[in-house]
C-alpha cells in the first residue's frame, strides 16, 4: 500500500524521540498523495512547474461531493443536498481548504481532499512523483529531526496509512469509545483532537502511496500494480 525507501523509513524511526520531545501526537512521512502531506511533499520534492500543475488541479476541482456511504469523490453534478459544498481556494491553499472542510463536515470527513476525491489529481501527483524516483529513492539524509510541527493545528485530520505514534497513545486510541468500526483512523484523529496533540511531518522522507480507494478497490489495485 505504501512504499518507503530504506533511508526514509530510518529517518522516520530516528526522528521519533525528537518528535515526542516536541509534543507531536503523530509523526508522518511525506507521501505524494498523503492527507495532509501532499502539499508538503510537493514543496519538498517536485519542481516548481510540476508543483504549479498539481496545485492548479486542486484549485480547479469541484467543491461538491458524492458518496457511496463510506468514501467521497469530488463531483460536478451532486444531487444530494445534504452533503455541503466546499469553497475551493484559487490559488490553492491547503490551510484554507481544511478550514472550509472542517466548518462544514463532521470529523470523519475532514480528510476530504482533491488528491483523493479527484481521480485526475490523484493520478497526476503519482506520475509527477514517479518522475523523481530514480534520483530521490536513494537520496542521502542529514541527521534526524527535520520535523514540521503543526503547532497551530491547521491540519485537522490525517489519513493513517503510515505513521509513527507512541505506544501509550495508541493504547488510548484502542480504548476510545469511538474505536474501532473497520478502522482505527477516526478514533486516532479524535484522540489527537482531545489531547491537543499536533500532527508532525518528517521533511526528509519520500514515500509513494499509489492510490486511494475512493474510486473502488479495482481501480486502486490496478494503480498499485502499475506502480510496483
Amino acid at each position: 500500500d505504501v512504499f518507503l525507501p530504506p533511508a526514509s523509513l530510518m529517518s522516520l524511526l530516528r526522528s521519533g524521540p525528537m518528535a515526542d520531545e516536541r509534543g507531536c501526537g503523530v509523526l508522518l512521512p511525506l507521501t505524494q498523495n498523503g492527507i495532509p502531506s501532499t502539499e508538503t511533499f510537493a514543496r519538498s520534492w517536485l519542481s516548481e512547474m510540476d508543483r504549479a500543475e498539481l496545485f492548479r488541479c486542486f484549485s480547479q476541482s469541484s467543491g461538491q461531493f458524492c458518496t457511496d456511504g463510506s468514501l467521497m469523490q469530488n463531483c460536478w453534478n451532486a444531487t444530494d443536498d445534504s452533503i455541503p459544498a466546499v469553497p475551493v481556494p484559487d490559488p490553492w491553499d491547503e490551510v484554507t481548504w481544511y478550514a472550509n472542510v472542517k466548518e462544514r463536515f463532521a470529523l470523519r470527513w475532514w480528510k476530504n481532499h482533491p488528491v483523493a476525491g479527484n481521480m485526475s489529481c490523484m493520478l497526476l501527483v503519482l506520475n509527477l512523483a514517479l518522475k523523481g524516483v530514480d534520483s530521490k529513492w536513494f537520496h542521502s539524509l542529514s541527521e534526524a529531526g527535520n520535523i514540521m510541527v503543526d503547532s497551530e493545528f491547521q491540519y485537522p485530520y490525517f489519513a493513517n496509512n503510515v505513521f509513527l505514534m507512541r505506544f501509550d497513545r495508541y493504547v488510548r486510541v484502542m480504548a476510545h469509545p469511538d474505536c474501532c468500526q473497520g478502522t482505527d483512523e477516526r478514533a486516532m484523529n479524535q484522540v489527537l483532537q482531545e489531547e491537543r496533540a499536533p500532527l508532525c511531518m518528517d521533511l526528509q522522507t519520500f514515500g509513494l502511496h499509489p492510490a486511494w480507494g475512493n474510486f473502488g478497490q479495482t481501480m486502486k489495485n490496478a494503480v498499485e500494480l502499475q506502480t510496483s
